[in-house]
Order: C-alpha cells, then sequence, then structure tokens
C-alpha cells in the first residue's frame, strides 16, 4: 500500500514540474510513505527491508534531489496533542514514535528540515514561520539567533 502511495505522490509532483508558481506546497511528501512502512514493521530487519525497497527506486531518488535543492524545503509538523483526532484513515497512535521515525529518516537521507509544533500553535504564527522559512518574510530574531517564536529552529 505504501508503494502506491508513494507513486500517487510521484505522479502529482511529476505534474507540478511542469507548473511555473514559484512556490508549492504539498502537506504530504514522498518521504512519508517511507516513514509509515517503518512505523507498521513488525521487526527492524523488516523495517529497514521496506525503506530500502522504497528509497532505491528512480523517481524516488528524482524526488529526493528536489527535497535537498536549495529551492526545497521541509517542514516536519510535530504531533500536538489537542489537534489529534482519528479519522479512520490516519492513525493517531504511536505519535512519538512516527515523529522520531521521520526525525531519522531525514536525517538519513540528509534532508534539512524545520520543526514546528506546540511552541507554535497559532495560525499566523505558523504562517510566519512558513514564510521565513521560505525567506519570503524575514524575522531579525531568527535570523540572528536561530530562534522561532517561542521554539528554536532545527536543521538536521
Amino acid at each position: 500500500m505504501q508503494q502506491d502511495i508513494m507513486e500517487a505522490n510521484f505522479e502529482r509532483e511529476d505534474a507540478l514540474c511542469e507548473d511555473s508558481s514559484p512556490i508549492r506546497l504539498f502537506d504530504r511528501s514522498a518521504i512519508d510513505p517511507i516513514a509509515y512502512a517503518i512505523l507498521t514493521s513488525k521487526t527492524i530487519e523488516e523495517a529497514r527491508s521496506r525503506q530500502e525497497f522504497l528509497t532505491r527506486s528512480e523517481k524516488f531518488q528524482k524526488v529526493l534531489g528536489q527535497y535537498k535543492s536549495n529551492t526545497s524545503f521541509v517542514v516536519l509538523l510535530k504531533p500536538v496533542p489537542g489537534w489529534l483526532v482519528d479519522d479512520g484513515v490516519r492513525s493517531t497512535e504511536n505519535q512519538a514514535a512516527c515523529t522520531l521515525i521521520f526525525k531519522e529518516l531525514l536525517r538519513d537521507l540528509e534532508v534539512s528540515y524545520f520543526e514546528l509544533g506546540t511552541e507554535c500553535t497559532l495560525l499566523q504564527e505558523r504562517i510566519s514561520a512558513i514564510l521565513r522559512f521560505a525567506r519570503i518574510e524575514k524575522d531579525r530574531e531568527v535570523e540572528e539567533k536561530g530562534v522561532l517564536a517561542q521554539g528554536k529552529r532545527s536543521w538536521v
């Protein structure tokens, strides 16, 4: 199932490659199905096998290059407990483990990322944070100290 989700993501990203919009925002990436495949694995060996299978394709390597480029950035949205709702599609269990898997996977794939979580919960704060990450809106405190709102910005 995760491979099908990844293929759908590749198609969506390919279709948008021809779009001349300067900004494209995705709420999912080709990394997501890998993290979920690892999360649902029963053994470490199974997790490694699934990760290797999903990351070795030419299509994944192509989008990975895009994620690593200086024209892209990844924001890891850490769970905010009051916002977790069981919609019957996404699991609300194992949020801490899932977040850890995403961090480890991004590190292993050498993809830089920012984090947003409970330290930044107001909508306007989150919008401003994303604009700063994208360097559309500058924030002196972020530029000088690497601090975002009450939280810290993270590069891995």
